[in-house]
């Protein structure tokens, strides 16, 4: 169950369940999916075969749930030296959809293709429930 701050903020709450029979009564409470967070950090080696991958991958991604929060954009260094080249973070509803996004069988050829075209790391990393 999600409900919303006043700012428009999406907010996770337990959904709790009451079942009567009889004279007895069942209670559960589940706790809702932790979002979760695939990040990618590349350089592009090869520009033509990327962008076919990037043609073909946001399908793939929103089939799992998964929607865009940085796509490449310009990244400012403020401190240290963090290596960011093309950052791409992409959030799925739970860590599960993300695992499952990526051992599917439609990204599997995009897997490979990504890695003819870039050099890089990529991670799947869970959101903060607090």
């Amino acid at each position: 169950m999600s409900m919303q701050t006043a700012r428009g903020a999406a907010v996770s709450a337990p959904l709790r369940c009451q079942l009567q029979v009889g004279r007895h009564t069942v209670s559960q409470t589940m706790e809702p999916a932790m979002t979760a967070y695939l990040i990618a950090n590349v350089t592009v080696t090869d520009p033509e075969a990327f962008a076919t991958y990037g043609a073909q991958v946001p399908a793939v991604i929103a089939r799992f749930g998964g929607r865009y929060l940085v796509r490449g954009g310009k990244v400012e260094i403020k401190e240290g030296e963090p290596g960011l080249k093309r950052v791409v973070v992409v959030e799925f509803p739970s860590m599960q959809a993300a695992q499952d996004f990526y051992h599917s069988v439609d990204y599997a050829p995009l897997i490979e293709l990504r890695g003819s075209a870039t050099v890089g790391s990529l991670a799947l990393v869970e959101g903060y429930g607090g």
